[in-house]
């Protein structure tokens, strides 16, 4: 759960693993749980993004929000496989 908070560490250094660290900790996070994770364990996610967007590489502006569309649907397809009929937390 602290892997996450841990990337944000060298989020200006290595924007690119800090992001991907990020990502993959959420991921496992939100299965691991079965729903959403307790807070703040979600708001890593965002911060990581936006040090990504900002001090990533030029295609970092194109995948940026690509990954930020999908981290945003994703928990709501969770949810909806499981047939709970809520939003979140499922």
């Amino acid at each position: 759960m602290l892997i996450g908070h841990a990337a944000l560490a060298w989020r200006h250094v290595a924007p690119t693993l800090s992001s991907a660290v990020a990502t993959a900790a959420g991921t496992v996070q939100l299965a691991g749980t079965r729903g959403l994770p307790p807070l703040p364990a979600p708001l890593v996610f965002p911060i990581a993004l936006y040090a990504y967007t900002v001090h990533g590489g030029d295609r970092s502006r194109l995948v940026a929000p690509a990954v930020g569309a999908m981290a945003a649907v994703t928990p709501a397809v969770w949810c909806a496989r499981r047939g709970t009929g809520r939003a979140a937390p499922c």
